[in-house]
């Protein structure tokens, strides 16, 4: 079948299309991130709301299921918190903890430019069950440094 009998045509359901995410090279923070779609997007550095997240979320999809779009997003770290598998009632789930060690440093993911909307979607996910808390971390995108949100284990 050539390309143009390939092309959906009309009203209706149209098949659903995977994301594809560009590496771009920062040349401002000397790292790789990913942008949706073209590779000449500016990256929202400035723009919305930042999230690091270290475990599950870290992969796009399942983020975009939250917030209803693909994201930008890069390699991050954290320092002076860890990542544990703890008890969560129905068995062990990976949590981020402060740390005792100063110069720990965790990676992770920072999905860039939220709104408030989709940080609620996001919310929802890691704040159900009052087994986490938000937080505002600093996190390191290769010499770039971004306030951002997270979620740590709330201890009682």
């Amino acid at each position: 079948m050539s390309p143009e009998h390939d092309a959906p045509s009309g009203p209706g359901p149209q098949p659903h299309r995977p994301t594809m995410w560009i590496p771009r090279y920062d040349e401002e923070s000397w790292s790789l991130l990913f942008v949706p779609g073209a590779a000449d997007a500016t990256p929202p550095w400035s723009d919305g709301v930042h999230v690091f997240v270290c475990a599950a979320l870290q992969d796009p999809r399942r983020m975009q299921e939250l917030t209803g779009r693909p994201l930008p997003f890069a390699p991050a770290q954290v320092r002076g918190f860890r990542r544990a598998m703890l008890d969560a009632g129905e068995g062990a789930m990976p949590f981020m903890l402060p740390s005792h060690d100063a110069h720990a440093a965790l990676a992770g993911t920072l999905f860039l430019g939220l709104s408030s909307e989709e940080l609620g979607g996001v919310e929802a996910f890691e704040l159900a069950g009052g087994l986490r808390r938000r937080i505002h971390v600093d996190a390191r995108v290769g010499e770039r440094a971004l306030r951002a949100v997270s979620y740590v284990r709330y201890l009682h």
